[in-house]
């Protein structure tokens, strides 16, 4: 009978050693899927981050392109139609004709028309007056200009 008490000690022994080492695997198994899984959380929040930071690139870059249209629009091509409107009201003021003083009266006035249009649509590329005036002020001009 010694010997059958010392079977059942170490069948006992031995499945309580089986036992502990399944429950060891399942806890390591369940560390390691939640190590996975915190692992790839953290994998998609740097994407997401990369993502934000390359589209906020994206919009920095563009803001400063229509900056740098806008300035041009207005500092350059305002400039040279300005010129052109006092050109005609020298005309218009020097010449004795009747016909030469509408037509450049006419002419005057509609430069004057596109002088306000292109500097509208400087102000409306420009994020730093949309920033002074605000948006509803910005969208309103904005939509005025195209009626």
């Amino acid at each position: 009978m010694n010997n059958n008490n010392y079977l059942i000690v170490i069948f006992c022994l031995g499945t309580l050693l089986f036992t502990f080492f399944a429950i060891a695997l399942g806890l390591f198994l369940i560390v390691h899927k939640k190590k996975r899984y915190e692992h790839l959380l953290e994998k998609q929040s740097m994407e997401n981050n990369y993502q934000n930071q390359l589209l906020l690139s994206k919009l920095e870059v563009q803001e400063q392109s229509f900056k740098y249209f806008s300035e041009e629009i207005h500092d350059n091509i305002g400039q040279l139609l300005s010129i052109v409107k006092m050109q005609l009201y020298n005309i218009k003021s020097s010449s004795k004709e009747p016909e030469v003083v509408n037509k450049a009266t006419d002419c005057n006035e509609l430069l004057g028309k596109a002088i306000n249009d292109l500097r509208n649509i400087s102000h409306t590329l420009n994020s730093g007056y949309i920033s002074n005036a605000g948006l509803a002020d910005a969208v309103t001009r904005c939509f005025t200009n195209l009626i």
